[in-house]
């Protein structure tokens, strides 16, 4: 029984030879399918990076309110020059002043002008007249118009400031504590302007209608 077992031993060992060379490689597979959001898909297939596009700017002017266009334009004295073209705002023709959307006195959205706004702080010592804070800089503007907000605030508010023509500034302000009227403090060059005469009629100022899609 035993020389039996050592032949069969010897048989298998006989039966198992060395290993042989590597085959031809085969054919490549398929391609896999592209990932998303710009990751590699599977199998060797890559993504895609996903794209998006953008409508261009741009504007018409209407017969009073006119598109206005700023260009800035770099050149060298070699030669190169380069140039690029903003939108600039809006320019009521009939006021002939700048004006951008904004909520007026009536509630209805307007071509506004640029005014300052009263915030809380007056000119005289019974804290009655409202005024804006300016700071005046260097090649500075002072303010032509005053806005003054409504009394009664609500939200979302249903109607904006009133307008008023700027008045002959203040070097000092004044400020409610509870009850009293603080002041009179002053702040270096800094004056504070009141509005003048009555408000200006709102509806002096073109309508707009703002407008904005989400896709």
């Amino acid at each position: 029984m035993r020389r039996i077992i050592v032949l069969f031993a010897v048989v298998f060992v006989a039966c198992v030879g060395p290993a042989g060379k590597d085959g031809v490689p085969g054919p490549e597979g398929p391609a896999g399918s592209a990932g998303s959001n710009g990751m590699n898909g599977s199998n060797g297939g890559s993504g895609s990076n996903a794209t998006s596009t953008q409508s261009p700017e741009t504007w018409t002017s209407g017969t009073r309110i006119v598109a206005r266009a700023t260009t800035t334009t770099t050149t060298t004295a070699d030669g190169l020059q380069h140039s690029q073209t903003f939108f600039g705002g809006y320019f009521d023709t009939t006021r002939n002043e700048a004006c951008s959307p904004g909520l007026a006195s009536d509630g209805a959205t307007r071509c506004l002008p640029f005014a300052l706004t009263a915030l809380g702080i007056y000119g005289d010592s019974a804290c009655t007249i409202p005024v804006a804070e300016y700071s005046p800089s260097c090649g500075s503007v002072a303010p032509a118009y005053v806005a003054v907000l409504p009394a009664t605030a609500t939200c979302p508010p249903t109607t904006g400031a009133s307008i008023y023509a700027a008045g002959t500034p203040y070097t000092s302000y004044y400020a409610k504590v509870g009850a009293a009227c603080d002041g009179p403090t002053t702040i270096g060059s800094i004056v504070w302007i009141p509005p003048s005469g009555a408000e200006i009629s709102p509806q002096s100022f073109a309508a707009m209608n703002v407008t904005t899609t989400t896709q």
